[in-house]
């Protein structure tokens, strides 16, 4: 008898049919898009940026540092004794970049380092997420990056605009930049742009984000149309 659970599977099956086999794995990138679409649904982490990554900032075992700027075809390393770009070779499983003894393999929010060959000693490095965050921040040219939370917003302080991001980047603001106000220990950024009216007070106070509890140099109040936002920032 043909029942309703039937027709189901019958259904799966069809389904399955018709989209077929992929004939390989997606690639890195797009296994990328896949995980970062699919852990940003609901809402991004205290920790995260609606801009785009320029560059990842990852803590090694060692006490070492790392910073890589992924490219199509390669991946440009600065360490703190020198930098180095190595092309992307195959791999089973995430991004491996290597050029004869030097190895870097990224999997993750997890990356492996080698100057010793394939076989000889590497250690295990771990993405800090905002440190990723804010050193883009810089070398896409900012001077200064705020950020805070409930809800999240974000602020980069450019040369010739700002640029505000609040509701965990479903809203955006883009101003001409203010010539700064300094005067006792404070700097105020004061600007309007699109019927929006902006501004950002900086203080030369420390500040510790009020979820994460991580230390930052400065504090970052933004009032935008009357309403005001707290958090912490960085001088870039």
């Amino acid at each position: 008898m043909f029942t309703p659970r039937h027709r189901a599977l019958l259904l799966s099956v069809a389904a399955v049919s018709l989209l077929g086999c992929p004939s390989e794995p997606p690639s890195v990138e797009e296994s990328i898009v896949t995980e970062e679409v699919a852990a940003d649904d609901v809402a991004p982490p205290p920790d995260s940026d609606p801009l785009p990554l320029r560059a990842h900032v990852y803590e090694c075992e060692d006490g070492s540092e790392v910073v890589a700027e992924f490219g199509v075809d390669d991946v440009a390393l600065t360490l703190a004794e020198r930098e180095l770009t190595l092309p992307r070779v195959e791999a089973g499983s995430g991004a491996k970049f290597q050029d004869g003894d030097d190895l870097f393999w990224s999997r993750t929010d997890e990356a492996m380092l080698g100057f010793d060959g394939e076989e000889g000693p590497t250690v295990t490095c771990v993405e800090n997420r905002r440190r990723s965050v804010i050193e883009s921040a810089r070398r896409d040219g900012a001077r200064l990056w705020g950020a805070g939370n409930e809800p999240g917003w974000t602020l980069r302080v450019y040369r010739d605009h700002i640029l505000l991001l609040t509701d965990y980047g479903a809203t955006r603001i883009q101003a001409p930049a203010a010539a700064p106000e300094r005067s006792g220990g404070r700097t105020v950024y004061r600007t309007t742009s699109n019927d929006h009216d902006l501004t950002v007070t900086v203080r030369n106070t420390p500040c510790r984000d009020d979820m994460s509890g991580e230390p930052f140099g400065k504090t970052v109040e933004v009032v935008v149309d009357g309403k005001t936002l707290r958090g912490c920032g960085e001088a870039l």
